[in-house]
Order: C-alpha cells, then structure tokens, then sequence
C-alpha cells in the first residue's frame, strides 16, 4: 500500500488533534482537581456560604439566614475568592463550587 504524503500529513494532523484533545482533558481535571484542593482551604463557615450563595441567595439573605451581618458575609466571600483564586461571585458559582460542598 502506498501512503501518499497527503495522507501522512492527515494522519498526523488527526494525531495532533487527538493529543490536543487528550492534553485538554487533562487540563479540565487538573483544574477541578485542583479547584477542590483548595476548598479544602475554607473554613466550615467559608464553604457554608459558599453554599448558600451557589444556591443564588444574595449576601442580605445569606446574613439573615446565618444571623451575621451582611458586611461580614462580604469578608468571608472576600476570603473565599483569595483562598479559591477566582475574581468573583459568578465564577464561584459557574464552577459550581457551592455544588460540592452539600453536608
């Protein structure tokens, strides 16, 4: 059987690809991986609230449901985007962080 060089560059083209692939698969667990990992980080109450606000509570409600003021609940979410180093509430809840933490 002839292998054309067209068809070579095809075979490694697709081989690429499926590295490529491969690579970003490990990437994504890598990166929950290591997202849980640093959960571990947060205090009992760090990932209660984390919790709550996942399950789309504001931090007035979150505050009222835990009998803390909401500038405090503030201060623990400020801890929790240092500690898990994401920018904000949505990515918190788009990494669906909050989901992990069921107890």
């Amino acid at each position: 059987m002839v292998i054309t060089h067209f068809r070579l560059k095809l075979i490694k083209l697709a081989d690429n690809w499926r590295q490529e692939g491969d690579i970003a698969v490990l990437n994504a667990a890598n990166k929950r991986t290591e997202n849980h990992a640093r959960v571990l980080l947060l205090t009992a109450r760090e990932r209660e609230i984390v919790r709550l606000v996942s399950s789309g509570l504001s931090n007035k409600l979150v505050a009222h449901r835990l009998g803390l003021r909401e500038g405090t609940v503030k201060i623990h979410l400020h801890n929790v985007y240092r500690k898990l180093r994401i920018p904000n509430r949505m990515t918190l809840i788009v990494a669906g962080i909050g989901a992990h933490n069921q107890e």
